[in-house]
């Protein structure tokens, strides 16, 4: 092997080290403005927005960008018992992004009234009660209903739905991917 062909090899060694590792410092300041922000929520700073929401698992999905919805959720978010509580649950992944950048990326328990999360520096698999519990406070918005209907049925009825919560109305799609073979 040549000289020239040496350094082509390590420049481009060099090359995807270098954006690896720039990638995952832009990842982790997302994440660290992410966890800094939903903090803030949680004290009850109305300056920390959301900017949309995803929740994953049991064969189906939910987007939500509807401000209405949002907001109620940044409302419980800040007004929830910080206590851990509301029992057992059934777990989905909750995706939050913050306006002016910042994403938080949770496992869930969803039950009736509300839900309880794990911060992300907490452990999931230790037995530690997850941080915060949220409750949801009447009156619930219509899409906030529907979004609550939808993860509480049944994985038959709605594998493969993705239920797309936007500005001016509520429409399901397809997604053969979240459908478990």
């Amino acid at each position: 092997m040549g000289s020239k062909t040496r350094w082509l090899l390590l420049a481009a060694f060099a090359t995807a080290f270098g954006s690896c590792g720039l990638w995952c410092g832009v990842e982790n300041h997302q994440t660290q403005r992410g966890v800094a922000k939903m903090e803030a929520m949680l004290q009850g700073d109305a300056a920390a927005q959301l900017e949309s929401v995803e929740i994953d698992y049991q064969q189906r999905r939910v987007r939500c960008s509807d401000p209405d919805a949002l907001r109620y959720l940044e409302r419980c978010f800040r007004e929830g018992d910080k206590r851990p509580g509301l029992g057992g649950g059934v777990t989905y992944r909750l995706r939050l992004r913050f306006a002016g950048g910042g994403r938080l990326d949770t496992t869930t328990y969803w039950s009736d009234n509300g839900f309880r999360l794990y911060m992300p520096y907490q452990e999931t698999d230790t037995g530690e009660e997850p941080r915060v519990r949220v409750v949801f406070s009447p009156p619930v918005p219509a899409s906030v209903a529907e979004l609550l209907a939808f993860l509480d049925r049944p994985w038959q009825e709605v594998k493969g739905v993705v239920l797309v919560m936007e500005p001016g109305g509520v429409r399901r799609e397809s997604d053969r991917s979240l459908v478990a073979e």
